[in-house]
């Protein structure tokens, strides 16, 4: 299923008030993992190991970082075939943050301004809607997705967000 199907189902779900469960990080991470296996031959997805990762989500909020986490994998392998991906995040009490790291060359840094510009693309024959559609699915979390560094070894994206209130 596309980023956008994918994501018209979860909004879909919600609205016919179906219900509501709550999906681990940890879970999500596997998923991610096993949707992913299948790009690259040579590269490798992981994910750092901490007690983070037991945070959960709302079925919604998880159908909307899926996608968000595939799109920056596949980018990735399409960058280097044998980039290694590191999936980790980080617990904080004003907020959550997942580490999304690769291995894949870095983005020049002539192209990191309009990187979630939808009309612009950093590949030959794309479109350009992966990377502005994460972010929009992000901000739709609500959170943010941004480019926290890059050099030529690799990239490093950071998606935050805010804590689930207890009770809700």
């Amino acid at each position: 299923m596309g980023l956008v199907s994918q994501s018209l189902h979860s909004l879909k779900e919600i609205e016919d008030q179906k219900k509501v469960y709550q999906v681990s990080l940890r879970e999500i991470f596997e998923i991610v993992i096993e949707k992913t296996k299948g790009i690259s031959s040579f590269g490798n997805v992981q994910f750092q190991e901490d007690n983070s990762l037991d945070q959960t989500f709302d079925n919604l909020n998880s159908a909307l970082l899926s996608p968000i986490l595939i799109t920056l994998i596949e980018n990735a392998f399409e960058s280097k075939k044998d980039s290694i991906v590191t999936l980790g995040s980080t617990k904080k009490p004003e907020e959550f943050q997942i580490h999304i790291s690769d291995t894949s060359g870095g983005i020049p840094s002539t192209e990191r301004e309009f990187l979630f510009d939808p009309s612009k693309s950093r590949k030959s024959g794309g479109t350009g809607l992966g990377l502005a559609l994460a972010h929009q699915l992000a901000q739709c979390m609500p959170g943010s997705l941004e480019l926290a560094e890059s050099n030529q070894t690799g990239s490093k994206f950071i998606i935050t967000l805010q804590p689930k209130e207890e009770g809700k």
